[in-house]
């Protein structure tokens, strides 16, 4: 196994090890791992193992694939304990949290709509220019906010995490206002399918389709190809 497989995973399991609440001052932090990505080397009882899950699996009935679901729980779980850990140092009220993906995965249930199987048996790379990564995960919690959680439809996208923060810490002006949670209103965003791994000395996207979205991008009828 990649030595830099392992740290994503060691780091996320460490990180209430290495936080403090020493700081005086107000503090941003950014923290960037790929925990979730492929090659996944998370066993079903939850451990890190050597032995490396490749991409080529077939699916379950329910179109996930179980390597990746392994990845993904031990992730949640890691950030479950570091929000446990933020309420025992009394800073969870007043810590923002904002957690983001660059994309989704071809396990998304957006892929179900592009060509699935009902026995989701469909190998990786079959679909991989379709839709299903526009399906990003964008979970936030504002400061002094213990509501209990909810799931939005509202048409927002990963690209909106500037403006979400600035608006809640009122820090820059010229893009506070274009905070979605603000106003979702006839709101359109543009999805442009590209070649996967393009080589970016080509200097522009190789665009095979593009989309307009309005309203819950779950729905397929808000989906209207331009391109």
């Amino acid at each position: 196994m990649a030595a830099n497989n392992i740290k994503q995973y060691a780091y996320l399991n460490l990180i209430t090890s290495i936080s403090n609440t020493n700081s005086l001052n107000n503090t941003y932090k950014y923290i960037q791992v790929s925990s979730t990505h492929a090659p996944w080397s998370i066993s079903n009882s939850g451990k890190i193992t050597s032995d490396v899950q490749s991409y080529n699996q077939k699916r379950s009935v329910d179109g996930s694939i179980p390597a990746h679901y392994n990845a993904e729980k031990y992730t949640i779980d890691n950030i479950v304990n570091y929000i446990k850990w933020l309420k025992k140092n009394d800073i969870f009220d007043n810590t923002m949290i904002i957690l983001v993906s660059d994309h989704s995965a071809d396990d998304s249930i957006l892929f179900k709509k592009n060509g699935m199987t009902k026995e989701g048996l469909l190998d990786f790379g079959q679909n991989e220019n379709q839709s299903f990564r526009a399906n990003a995960l964008l979970m936030i919690k504002d400061f002094n906010n213990n509501d209990n959680f909810v799931i939005s439809n509202d048409l927002m996208s990963n690209s909106d995490v500037p403006s979400i923060v600035c608006a809640s810490i009122n820090g820059c002006n010229e893009i506070d206002d274009n905070d979605p949670r603000r106003n979702t209103k006839n709101r359109i965003r543009t999805i442009d399918i590209t070649e996967l791994g393009q080589n970016i000395k080509d200097k522009k996207y190789n665009i095979y389709r593009s989309y307009n979205v309005e309203g819950s991008m779950f729905n397929k009828e808000n989906w209207k190809q331009v391109k």
